[in-house]
């Protein structure tokens, strides 16, 4: 190449304290890293070889993906500041996408990316985002209806247990909680991290509560249920 191509570049106005970070491309291969003068022509005044190596992506996907709601994706790759997780419909290209979120916004090895609104067959998928983008990994991907259930007994008793039985997206900032009809506060509430059956204690108060599934990551109310404590 001519000292005026490249494939990928820095600025050295850039660097921090003699250090810079350039991209490196997205094919593997032999190239040469140049430092190019760039004044009323640009010349190369330093170059050595370097071999960039194959790189790989790996994503896990637990719990279910429900429309409209939001996915936490364990992944593992190279971490590049623009590289990113895309949920896509099969067969779109690689600079395609519905949803999408940068690696770099992860908790640890954990990034929570936005659902389609349409239930359906998607694709979730690793990008490569450097000089051109490139799919490292995919894994298909069902986003099914955003529903809830609940059972548990009708009566209950202040102050007792109750056990209550539930299906739902279970992600993990999912609860389900005891509260007065038309309130938002909760007079008991639960985790779902144990699965189904979860328990919770009754109100010491009695009268009419309901039986709530709220969807964490929108604390929105999918499924209710009457109770009566006694």
């Amino acid at each position: 190449m001519k000292a005026s191509e490249e494939v990928t570049y820095s600025y050295t106005r850039d660097s921090e304290d003699g250090v810079i970070s350039i991209a490196l491309p997205t094919t593997p291969g032999s190239y040469e890293l140049r430092y190019i003068q760039n004044g009323n022509e640009k010349k190369i005044i330093a170059a050595g070889n370097l071999e960039v190596e194959p790189v790989s992506a790996q994503l896990e996907v637990t719990g279910l993906a429900p429309a409209g709601g939001q996915l936490e994706v364990k992944w593992q790759g190279p971490a590049g500041k623009n590289d990113y997780l895309a949920i896509a419909q099969p067969g779109m290209k690689t600079t395609e996408e519905v949803t999408y979120a940068y690696t770099r916004n992860s908790e640890g090895d954990i990034l929570a990316i936005n659902i389609p609104a349409a239930p359906g067959g998607y694709e979730l998928r690793y990008i490569q985002n450097g000089n051109e983008k490139k799919t490292l990994a995919a894994v298909p991907l069902d986003v099914v209806p955003m529903t809830a259930s609940l059972q548990a007994a009708e009566t209950a008793t202040a102050g007792d247990k109750l056990q209550v039985t539930w299906s739902g997206p279970a992600h993990r900032r999912d609860t389900i909680i005891i509260a007065k009809p038309g309130s938002d506060s909760a007079e008991a509430f639960a985790s779902i991290a144990g699965g189904s059956p979860t328990t919770l204690y009754v109100p010491m108060v009695k009268g009419d509560y309901e039986i709530r599934y709220i969807y964490g990551p929108l604390n929105k109310v999918l499924a209710t249920i009457p109770l009566k404590v006694e």
